[in-house]
């Protein structure tokens, strides 16, 4: 998929109240990064970004359109995330997590470690998540 479908979402649930958000970021048009989407009846409702570097994956640019939240779409697309980076042969796969978001990331596996911190594009805290793929 092309990281231009993952535009909407991004600005409607990452980048909500920015008047001219940059939507496409560094990497993503790499030919070792990996945009999934979730789609029903035509539209998308789930995004993920994976960037491989150096043997681990970054997880980044997530989101669920808040109508379809809670009904398994942010799982769906970690899992066919986490998968994707077992497939290339990634040692991990790590995130800088929205603090609001470390329950789901925890219930899926990974381990937060690290001090909150607030990263320029958001204004948000984050902390490190970690997935080991051993």
């Amino acid at each position: 998929m092309s990281s231009d479908r993952t535009h909407d979402l991004r600005r409607r649930v990452l980048r909500a109240g920015e008047a001219n958000p940059t939507l496409d970021w560094p990497g993503d048009h790499e030919p070792t990064t990996t945009h999934f989407a979730a789609i029903a009846d035509g539209n998308v409702i789930g995004v993920s970004t994976w960037l491989l570097v150096d043997g681990r994956v970054q997880l980044r640019g997530m989101a669920t359109d808040p109508d379809e939240a809670g009904r398994g779409v942010g799982s769906a697309l970690l899992e066919a995330g986490i998968e994707h980076a077992r497939r290339i042969g990634a040692t991990d796969v790590w995130a800088n997590a929205r603090v609001t978001a470390l329950g789901f990331y925890r219930k899926h596996g990974f381990v937060i470690s690290g001090p909150e911190f607030v990263t320029g594009a958001t204004g948000l805290p984050h902390r490190l998540a970690t997935f080991d793929l051993a």
